[in-house]
């Protein structure tokens, strides 16, 4: 279960009042899912959706008169090379509808259908993924650019002094031999999310 201070650090992308949950049937061959196979005009239940990301993860939760009706949680990983094609995809015949992994108990999954009545809704979500998918982009470039910085590591006795020409100085009250170690530097991205609507 997530922590309170893991929760903390969730950046709210987008909300939606009025979501339809599906039960569906698996995909017949391999052209994709059909949102006509799903039985539209009757929902499993219809929810609220909350879309949130905090670092490389995103989490959808459908929320059903204020309890947690089914939760995706999208941790892209290059290693194990998961995108966000793994995790959603939509229909071939609809651009309101979705097919999506929720985790449960144990972390076993699941694939559930969800739809919109809003195109506008269905076009936020679209927005939400590719904000989120650039960001861990653009935080898994940074890392990789990040200098490596070798800084004095001071012995017991040791003394530091720094001027404001930008140079600093360590002076010894005992002869030892200089260690250094080597820390990446933090480089903290911030962005804004992205707009809500159709442009």
């Amino acid at each position: 279960m997530e922590d309170e201070a893991a929760a903390a650090t969730r950046q709210k992308l987008m909300a939606a009042d009025e979501v339809y949950v599906y039960k569906i049937p698996p995909m017949k061959g391999a052209g994709g899912h059909r949102a006509d196979d799903w039985d539209l005009a009757n929902p499993l239940q219809t929810c609220n959706l909350v879309v949130e990301m905090s670092g490389n993860t995103l989490y959808l939760e459908f929320m059903h008169e204020g309890t947690l009706f089914a939760q995706s949680k999208m941790v892209l990983d290059k290693e194990k090379h998961l995108s966000i094609s793994h995790f959603i995809q939509d229909v071939v015949d609809s651009s309101r509808y979705f097919a999506i992994k929720i985790q449960g108990v144990g972390g076993k999954e699941a694939t559930i259908g969800f739809g919109f009545r809003d195109r506008e809704k269905a076009t936020d979500l679209r927005e939400s993924l590719q904000y989120f998918r650039k960001s861990v982009d653009r935080e898994s470039e940074a890392q990789t650019m990040l200098p490596s910085v070798s800084i004095p590591v001071l012995e017991q006795g040791e003394k530091i002094h720094v001027n404001l020409h930008g140079k600093s100085t360590i002076s010894k009250t005992k002869t030892q031999p200089e260690k250094t170690g080597k820390v990446p530097v933090p480089l903290l991205l911030k962005k804004p999310p992205p707009p809500a609507g159709d442009k």
